[in-house]
C-alpha cells in the first residue's frame, strides 16, 4: 500500500551543541494522501553528527483516516539522515480504541527513503 506526505512547517530549535555535534529538537507538520489522509503534528529529537549526518526520532499525533476509518492515532518514528538522503520506519497506534483495558497496539508500520525535499512517499506493511 502506498502513501505520502508534505511537511507544512518545520521549527527547529538547538537543545546543546558543540564545535562538532549537536541535539536539535523540531516542531513538524504534516499532510498525508493515500492511505492515511490528515494532517499531523510531529516532534523530532535529532542528533547531528555532522552537518551531512544525523539520527532521529520523533512522536507525533496524526488525525484523520486510516484505509477511511477515522480517527487519531499515535505515530513513533525512528531514522537516520546522510548526505540528501533520509530512511525512516514508523509505527502507528489507535488512540480512539473503546477498548480501555488492553495495551495500545499497533495498527499499521511504513518505511521509506527519500531524497530532498518536497513529497515523501512511503510503503505501508
Amino acid at each position: 500500500m502506498q502513501a505520502s506526505y508534505t511537511i507544512e512547517s518545520w521549527q527547529e530549535t538547538p537543545i546543546s551543541e558543540d564545535q562538532e555535534t549537536k541535539l536539535t529538537r523540531a516542531e513538524v507538520t504534516k499532510t498525508h494522501s493515500g492511505q492515511l489522509v490528515g494532517n499531523e503534528a510531529m516532534t523530532y529529537t535529532i542528533a547531528y553528527a555532522d552537518k551531512s549526518r544525523s539520527v532521529f526520532s520523533g512522536t507525533g499525533i496524526f488525525q484523520g483516516e486510516l484505509n477511511g476509518v477515522p480517527g487519531t492515532y499515535a505515530i513513533i518514528e525512528r531514522g537516520s539522515f546522510h548526505g540528501d538522503t533520509v530512511q525512516a520506519r514508523f509505527a502507528v497506534y489507535e488512540l480512539t480504541t473503546q477498548n480501555t483495558s488492553s495495551p495500545l497496539n499497533i495498527v499499521t508500520e511504513a518505511d521509506y527513503t527519500a531524497t530532498g525535499h518536497g513529497l515523501v512517499a512511503y510503503r505501508i506493511n
